[in-house]
């Protein structure tokens, strides 16, 4: 069992942890721009709905936010 028990015994904490990891990303999607990089692939099974509980996945909404940070900072995505 990974991160499982958490999720189960600790929502909380889960939720501010997959919060941290996601601000990381809008990190990296920042530099990538200001490497001059026009886009960002993403991948982050951590984050879905298969994972989380409705009502976590509901209050963090990550791939929305990630979604955002890329559309803020990705001319291919502002188009």
């Amino acid at each position: 069992m990974g991160f499982e028990r958490g999720l189960i015994e600790n929502p909380e904490n889960t939720a501010y942890y997959i919060s941290k990891i996601c601000d990381i990303t809008f990190e990296r999607i920042k530099a990538l721009k200001d490497l001059g990089c026009s886009g960002y692939i993403s991948s982050e099974t951590y984050c879905s709905a298969d994972i989380l509980s409705p009502q976590c996945y509901q209050n963090c909404l990550l791939q929305n936010k990630i979604g955002q940070s890329c559309r803020e900072n990705s001319p291919l995505l502002q188009q």
